[in-house]
């Protein structure tokens, strides 16, 4: 019950300040993550003796600047993993945590949406797989980073590479080229992957990648004309309901006071497999 009482925003201060001194730690926990706890009851919590009080406070949205600092220093990785994690925890700070002794702090600031873009530059090197995997999939990672991170020697890390929609085509023609078909699959399945790469991985020997681009919406009708061919059934299948969605597409683009659904649908898709 006074856990439920933390967590409600509109509680008044003085049931916060009282709910503070709890001697139940999910109850202060609670009040910590509150984004209406008052400054001072705040900056009381953030000094709590429980470790998962403190990340709490570490998580909160409306935390003071000073605070997060101060806990970005913490003893326990799991607070200075929730400060990373903190969209208003600055700049400075964030610098600071990507050189954190523990690869899942660093990995965290990987993906939070306020670290400066030298800060990301600096994680691309990092030593920990984990932290670069988290950079190569992360959507403020900028073309210049996810390019090196396409030559890292990390698996992992090529694959979200490669399924990053900020990949650039340049980037994007070495990893069509990987030895890894993992790689190729999320190439692939990249929306943004250029129509002359997908048409090439459609004669990819390896399953994964063919699938791929049967189920990627922007794949290209001469591709899914050879997939709908394909020897693997699955694939033949996703091929050609692929190309009645894009057949649908079409009558929406050009007859959009005309629409066209159903098995008409199909008789388009299936006249443009005759005609190929």
């Amino acid at each position: 019950m006074r856990k439920a009482v933390a967590s409600n925003p509109n509680a008044s201060r003085e049931t916060f300040q009282e709910l503070a001194k709890d001697d139940v730690g999910k109850v202060r926990e609670a009040g910590a993550g509150n984004p209406n706890t008052s400054p001072e009851t705040f900056c009381h919590l953030a000094e709590d003796v429980d470790k998962w009080v403190r990340r709490a406070a570490a998580r909160n949205p409306n935390a003071l600047l000073e605070t997060l600092r101060r806990l970005a220093e913490d003893v326990d990785w799991h607070v200075r993993e929730a400060v990373a994690s903190n969209p208003n925890a600055p700049s400075e700070t964030l610098w600071c945590l990507a050189g954190d002794v523990e690869a899942s702090v660093r990995a965290v600031v990987a993906r939070n949406p306020n670290t400066p873009s030298e800060t990301l530059w600096h994680l691309a090197e990092d030593k920990s797989w984990s932290a670069r995997t988290k950079l190569a999939c992360s959507r403020y990672a900028l073309s210049k980073t996810l390019q090196h991170l396409a030559e890292d020697t990390g698996e992992y890390v090529r694959v979200e590479a490669a399924r990053n929609p900020n990949t650039s085509t340049e980037a994007l023609l070495r990893l069509a080229e990987d030895k890894n078909e993992r790689v190729r699959a999320a190439v692939a399945s990249n929306p943004n992957t250029p129509s002359k790469i997908l048409w090439r991985l459609a004669d990819d020997e390896h399953n994964c990648v063919r699938v791929a681009i049967s189920c990627n919406p922007n794949a290209p009708m001469s591709a899914l004309m050879r997939l709908a061919k394909d020897s693997d059934e699955v694939i033949r299948r996703r091929a050609r309901l692929q190309m009645v969605v894009s057949a649908q597409q079409d009558c929406l683009d050009t007859q959009p006071s005309d629409l066209i659904f159903g098995h008409e649908l199909g008789q388009i898709a299936g006249r443009r497999l005759k005609t190929r």
